[in-house]
């Protein structure tokens, strides 16, 4: 994933039937503090995002593709969250712990995995981003 910040909507009136009612962002590239990198995007918005937005942009065509459920979609790049904050330094009292949503993520595979669902763990760990 990248960030990025949103400085515009691109309207495009002729195009692959996949960007029918979607939004298509224009997006500069930051860096880890925030500056334009000098780098662009266009990203379809996932997420409503507005221009002057700080957006997470998952700028790798499988995994934009996966988002939309079309596999077979001439995508590259999402809008796929909305920055809060960036914190480079960590909080004194700052925990990684498993979030309940990582942990239920880690639950559903396992019972997958069991019930004969996938061929192997790997194919489990892929479709949950579980490592």
């Amino acid at each position: 994933m990248k960030l990025a910040r949103v400085v515009a909507t691109v309207v495009s009136t002729i195009h692959s039937p996949v960007f029918d009612a979607r939004r298509l962002l224009l997006c500069d590239l930051l860096d880890a503090e925030g500056r334009p990198t000098g780098g662009y995007t266009i990203a379809i918005d996932r997420v409503d995002a507005g221009a002057g937005e700080t957006v997470l942009v998952l700028d790798e065509g499988n995994s934009a593709r996966q988002m939309l459920a079309a596999p077979d979609a001439p995508v590259r790049a999402i809008v796929a969250g909305i920055v809060d904050e960036v914190s480079l330094e960590p909080e004194e009292d700052e925990t990684y712990e498993h979030s309940p949503e990582s942990l239920e993520r880690g639950r559903f595979a396992r019972e997958e995995y069991a019930r004969g669902d996938y061929a192997t763990l790997e194919e489990v760990k892929k479709r949950y981003s579980l490592d």
